[in-house]
This record gives structure tokens, sequence and C-alpha cells, in this order.
């Protein structure tokens, strides 16, 4: 998620180069990301998560919009199928974009209501592959063959462009300490055993 923060930053800046911007950009996260994923609880993160997702939704529905008026404008030649590698490209596409599957039981666990979890969990994933088909099929209706890995660079440059690269950010750099949650708490896990072992260990010496 890191790599995607950069590249999203870097990709409106074709003469950034110097691989000491990005490291730089690395850097200049890093206390910031310390500081949120040494939040422990996911309610606490909770209006993080909120506020980045607000503004991803506004970011797609701008690129959306925009998708929309050019296809009405120039209408583009498309193809239905571009054949099975790149229909197999598109499923690896698709299951990355749930990467957050490994959520659900971290989520599951501090939600209040349990019984309901399976419905909500249902009801999100449908909208989120609804939200992120239309995202794509619109982006390939606008652009066809030219239509570029990220979204935003067939945007070009521009106040608009710039604006829907920075609501990216905003919501990678926020959903990032939602992600490793579930690793910064096996980490807790495994520290706790390893103190407790040596603990028993020089008690018992």
């Amino acid at each position: 998620r890191l790599r995607k923060v950069i590249v999203l930053l870097s990709a409106s800046n074709d003469d950034v180069q110097c691989p000491c911007s990005k490291s730089l950009y690395i850097w200049g996260c890093f206390p910031f990301q310390l500081g949120l994923n040494s939040i422990k609880t996911l309610t606490h993160l909770a209006p993080l998560s909120i506020f980045a997702d607000v503004v991803d939704l506004g970011a797609m529905a701008v690129v959306i919009v925009e998708d929309v008026k050019i296809t009405v404008e120039q209408r583009p030649d498309v193809v239905a199928f571009g054949g099975m590698s790149v229909f197999f490209y598109g499923m690896g596409v698709a299951l990355y974009a749930f990467e957050g599957v490994g959520m659900v039981l971290p989520l599951e666990s501090e939600m209040k209501d349990k019984d309901k979890f399976g419905r909500v969990l249902a009801l999100s994933m449908l909208f989120i592959a609804v939200v992120y088909g239309a995202f794509g099929v619109l982006g390939y209706m606008a652009f066809g063959e030219e239509t570029m890995d990220i979204i935003t660079a067939n945007l070009g440059g521009g106040v608009v462009s710039s604006l829907v690269q920075l609501g990216l950010c905003i919501n990678l750099f926020f959903t990032f300490p939602l992600m490793m949650n579930p690793v910064f708490g096996s980490l807790r896990d495994v520290s706790g055993v390893v103190s407790t072992v040596c603990g028993s260990d020089g008690s018992s010496s």
C-alpha cells in the first residue's frame, strides 16, 4: 500500500526520477504510520477509516463523472472480450481489490452485534464489487485501449486530476493502519508469549 501512495504521488510528475524523492515520501509517512499503527483497537481506528472511505468515494465519483463525459463526447472503440489472458489478468486484479479480506475476523470480533455480521459483510462485499466493476468498465469505455494502469494518468494534468490523486493518497494513508492491525496484533501476541516463556525460565532458574 505504501507503494501505491508513492506511485500516486509521482504519477502526475514525470520529471521525478530521483529515488531520493520517493524514499523521502516513505520516511515522511513513517512516523505518522508508526503512531497510527500503535492504536490497538479497530474501534478507535473507525473514524479515520470512515473519513478515508468518504474521501475515496468522492475521488472515485469524480473519475466516474469524467469517464462518462469522455465516453459521450469521444466514444472510443472498445473490445468486448480481449482473450483469455486479458480475462485472467482482470480476474487477478479483481481478487487483489479484496486485499482487505484479512480484516474479516478482527472486525467480527469487535462487532457489537455479531449475529448481523454475515449480512453486513455480504452487503459490503456486494457494494464494493459493484462500485469497482463500474469504475473499471466506465474507465475502459472512456479510454479504450489507451486505458492506463492508474486511471488518473488518463485524466492528464490539472486541478481535478491532482485532487483525485490527493484523495486516493489520503485514503491509502489512513486505511493502511487498519490493514496492519491484525499484523501488529499477532506481533503483540508473539511478544507476549516470548516474554512469558522468558519470565518462566528466569523464575525457574
